[in-house]
């Protein structure tokens, strides 16, 4: 397929995409402003001004926020946004707006990467740029649209890295890793699943020596974001409503009764 049409034909995608996202923003979606991108937001306020968290925790690797110690890099990334707009609803929601543009981008990468097809690859841009669900997300200042993003951006590496091992790909593959795993707790079950891969697919190809190098630095971003679980301690389903209120264990201790 030509390389204009590919591009013009991205840009409307990428279009669309921040379209869908910023469409009467404020107005009627989201309805209101929510506990949780206030803490986001006032974090990456918090960590610009003084490097520290809201409790006064130097570059944290968890916000303790609510007790729920939320992971800290959508507060990290918002940074720059608040340094620019300064501390408001739309710079803690900014981040997922830029995002909501490189989104199509790396699905038609990965797209690409899998199938060698530039139709195929616009075809997925697309699907994801209208994507109702994803938008929803993206509207707020919430860490799973930067999750789904960072996932699909290391699955890509992790592709390349297969068909092609080189130390560069490795390194890339392994910093992608690093921030998925700081994005979302999701990043857990996906990391592991695609070190799984890696380790089969090396063992089919009799390559298992190519990829020691690699193999060890993603096992030690690993080891390292295991290390921060340990030190945090964080315990999120006990921060959550059901398990938090008195009054709401005792209507269930009274329903079970």
């Amino acid at each position: 397929m030509n390389k204009k049409i590919v591009i013009s034909t991205l840009l409307f995608i990428t279009f669309i995409s921040f379209l869908l996202t910023v469409i009467n923003f404020r107005i009627s979606s989201p309805p209101c402003f929510n506990a949780d991108e206030a803490a986001f937001g006032y974090n990456a306020y918090s960590l610009l001004k003084t490097g520290k968290d809201e409790y006064g925790t130097l570059l944290p690797l968890r916000l303790k926020s609510f007790g729920d110690y939320k992971m800290p890099l959508y507060s990290y990334l918002s940074v720059p946004f608040m340094a620019v707009m300064g501390l408001s609803e739309t710079s803690a929601r900014a981040l997922n707006v830029f995002l909501s543009l490189l989104f199509p981008l790396i699905v038609y990468l990965l797209t690409k990467e899998l199938f060698k097809k530039d139709s195929y690859g616009l075809m997925a841009a697309f699907l994801s740029s209208t994507s109702l669900g994803l938008h929803l997300i993206a509207r707020h200042a919430h860490e799973a649209y930067l999750a789904a993003f960072l996932t699909t951006l290391t699955f890509y590496f992790l592709v390349r890295f297969l068909k092609k091992q080189s130390i560069g790909k490795g390194i890339m593959l392994s910093l992608s890793l690093a921030l998925m795993l700081f994005a979302y707790h999701p990043g857990r079950l996906f990391a592991g699943l695609f070190f799984v891969v890696a380790i089969i697919y090396a063992i089919q190809q009799k390559k298992i020596k190519k990829y020691i190098p690699v193999f060890v630095l993603v096992a030690s971003v690993i080891a390292v974001f295991s290390i921060s679980d340990i030190i945090y301690k964080p315990e999120r389903l006990k921060s959550l409503l059901f398990f938090s209120n008195p009054g709401v264990q005792l209507t269930v201790q009274e329903l079970k009764t």
